[in-house]
């Protein structure tokens, strides 16, 4: 996990947060950036991964990612809502992809 997150902190700006939420859930949040430019960078993340030998026994790893895009006066937990049933949507639909449910 630690090479995962400095996957993530590497590949995001300095005002963005990256967080563990969960067993093996992350959240990156991504201050004035749309869903399209979130799911760019999920998209990237997603293929550079899975390049990657993280568990340093030959298998690849791959992941999921589901990205959504904060509404004006939403709650957050609304948002993550969206986000979590975008990440679903991908597991369900094949894994190793990026949803985006704006």
């Amino acid at each position: 996990m630690v090479d995962y997150a400095l996957l993530m902190r590497e590949n995001t700006r300095e005002e963005d947060l990256v967080a563990r939420f969960g067993g093996e859930e992350f959240v990156i949040a991504l201050p004035y950036t749309d869903g399209n430019q979130a799911s760019l960078l999920a998209e990237r993340l997603r293929k550079r991964l899975s390049q990657l030998d993280l568990l340093g026994n030959g298998h690849l790893v791959t992941a999921s990612y589901g990205v959504s895009q904060w509404k004006q006066n939403e709650d957050i937990t609304d948002l993550l809502k969206r986000a979590d049933k975008a990440l679903y949507q991908a597991k369900g639909t094949g894994r190793n992809r990026t949803i985006f449910i704006g």
